[in-house]
């Protein structure tokens, strides 16, 4: 049916793209459509996501018990998710890697940045968007090349087949032009070291994910560097307020809230207020917020305030404590000055 709406006798590569707990059963209907000549090469998939050391346990496993082995490996493979283990694998055992989302799929992890506060994603894009990072930028400078470029040069010089997604004719043009410069083996090097287990998609499935800034699964090193940045206790302007450090403004409780929030309480002080009163060097108070119409710093603009909260602590009941993200939007005139992350 496939062939016949493809309107061709046979296809040169057919990929499995399911589970790799689903690819030891499906595997001999596969190899029955090589058989049959509707198929040159078969591919696999998916192997990688079962994390290291076990992926290749995995897939050893799954060629031995194979009657024709698969030609191809199909994972995400970038300077942030270099997957070596299961590079090395395919490359002694002759299976060629081919390497989707060789750019980070960009557009997927600012999916993510853009549940963040601004200040919190201008700060993670250069550690989680290839593109942006600094290192190849620098290497792209010396051949007057981008990042892009140097990012495919990359795989491409690991001996990966490398499949660029774009839509724009400009970024198709460029990543064609691959061939007139060569990365040093110091170069190559470098970049392999930039690996962080930075998964494109899992960044993409987190960005709907109801937890307060849920992190997806990386390395230990650049989950500990991000949860540094999204634990910043930020002011005004996104500027960053060490701990310890006197609130910028010292603002007397409001007796107004927004009932729309709470209808059946009635709290001497909003929120953010409490907050105020309540920030100490060792802790992170965060609960629901409301409008603050007392409030001495005068900023038209929307503030986010986290809620991760000790439930009852400082005077704020337990029945309002909760988990979530909560924005603060003050009145013309008047802004909830203080962004508790």
């Amino acid at each position: 049916m496939l062939l016949r709406e493809l309107k061709v006798d046979y296809v040169d590569l057919l990929t499995v793209d399911c589970p790799p707990e689903q690819v030891p059963a499906a595997w001999p209907w596969v190899e029955e459509v090589a058989r049959e000549g509707r198929a040159r090469f078969l591919g696999v998939s998916n192997f990688d996501l079962l994390g290291p050391k076990v992926c290749v346990e995995v897939f050893r496993k799954f060629l031995a018990g194979v009657k024709l082995p698969p030609a191809v490996l199909a994972m995400e493979v970038h300077p942030l998710n270099t997957n070596e283990e299961m590079s090395d694998l395919c490359q002694s055992m002759g299976i060629q890697v081919l390497a989707y989302s060789p750019l980070g799929a960009p557009h997927k992890v600012e999916t993510y940045l853009k549940v963040l506060t601004k200040s919190d994603a201008r700060e993670m894009r250069p550690l989680l968007k290839v593109p942006e990072l600094q290192l190849l930028q620098s290497i792209a400078k010396r051949y007057d090349a981008s990042a892009a470029q140097v990012a495919l040069r990359w795989n491409l010089q690991r001996g990966h087949c490398i499949i660029p997604k774009s839509w724009n004719p400009n970024h198709i043009l460029e990543n064609t032009k691959l061939f007139d410069f060569c990365l040093s083996p110091e170069e190559m090097a470098s970049i392999s070291k930039l690996h962080k287990g930075v998964r494109a998609e899992r960044f993409f499935q987190a960005s709907f994910s109801t937890a307060a800034k849920a992190l997806p699964q990386m390395t230990r090193d650049a989950h500990d560097e991000c949860r540094k940045i999204l634990n910043k206790i930020r002011g005004p302007g996104g500027s960053v307020i060490s701990p310890g450090q006197p609130p910028l403004v010292t603002a007397k409780p409001c007796k107004t809230y927004d009932r729309k929030l709470n209808p059946t309480r009635n709290l001497e002080g909003c929120f953010c207020c409490l907050l105020l009163s309540s920030l100490r060097s060792d802790e992170r108070l965060h609960s629901p917020g409301s409008w603050c119409s007392n409030s001495a710093a005068c900023q038209p603009r929307l503030w986010f305030l986290q809620i991760r909260a000790v439930q009852g602590s400082h005077g704020v009941p337990s029945s309002l404590g909760m988990q979530g993200s909560v924005r603060l939007r003050p009145r013309p005139g008047h802004s909830c000055f203080a962004v508790l992350q």
